[in-house]
């Protein structure tokens, strides 16, 4: 497959809380998803488990892999875990999920995307977790609301590069600085590729960040509807 900047697909879940809607949409999912979405001990874990995937889906499709069905689709993992599909090798996504909304990234090389819902965060948590720089970074905001967005820019901008080197939580948070400078970047000492971030607007009062290892990436989120875009697809 041809070169195409970093994709990003989301959505929000609430109408998959509509039995009918969930019915159709499980349907659709690939049988290892089904089992996950079977595991989910609440209804909104459900809806996200399965949402995520149908973003995958309808992104693939997007892509011209209509070959790549639910029926067709065979995840494999890679030794860090990673997620890849089998016959599209070219092809690297990754997923994530909080609140009511779900998000999607699809690349030509390896990605990482987070979403999160901007929540109260105590300043001990940043302490904990954070760099020093980082951290002062919050804690020198007077405003208790631009506190919390900065608390959750940083988190989602470190989970989608946990996610991108396949490290995951055991890297720790605190050994790698995220710079907000006008060009994000990060210091780390994991490897020595270039790792380039964007922020998106995904939806309000949520934030989302992607971290790739190519600069390209488009622009805006790729709004999706689960009722009128992707169970039409998927028709």
């Amino acid at each position: 497959m041809k070169d195409f900047p970093v994709r990003v697909y989301a959505a929000n879940v609430d109408q998959l809380e509509q039995e009918e809607v969930f019915r159709a949409a499980y349907e659709k999912a690939t049988e290892e998803r089904r089992q996950k979405v079977d595991r989910m001990g609440s209804v909104k874990g459900r809806c996200l488990s399965l949402g995520v995937e149908l973003l995958l889906l309808y992104g693939l499709s997007e892509l011209g892999l209509a070959d790549l069905t639910a029926d067709r689709i065979r995840y494999r993992y890679g030794e860090d875990g990673k997620p890849y599909l089998e016959g599209a090798e070219d092809v690297y996504f990754n997923l994530s999920h909080s609140g009511d909304m779900v998000l999607c990234a699809i690349a030509p090389r390896e990605v990482g995307c987070d979403v999160e819902k901007i929540r109260k965060r105590e300043l001990a948590v940043a302490r904990r977790f954070f760099t020093v720089q980082e951290y002062e970074k919050i804690a020198s905001l007077e405003d208790e609301a631009a506190r919390r967005e900065m608390f959750c820019r940083y988190w989602t901008l470190k989970e989608s590069f946990l996610k991108v080197t396949g490290q995951g939580i055991r890297l720790g948070l605190n050994n790698f600085q995220i710079i907000l400078e006008n060009e994000i970047s990060v210091i780390q000492n994991v490897d020595r590729r270039k790792y380039c971030f964007r922020e998106y607007d995904a939806a309000k009062g949520y934030c989302c960040a992607v971290c790739a290892v190519q600069s390209e990436f488009e622009t805006e989120v790729r709004q999706v509807n689960i009722l009128k875009n992707i169970l039409e697809m998927l028709k």
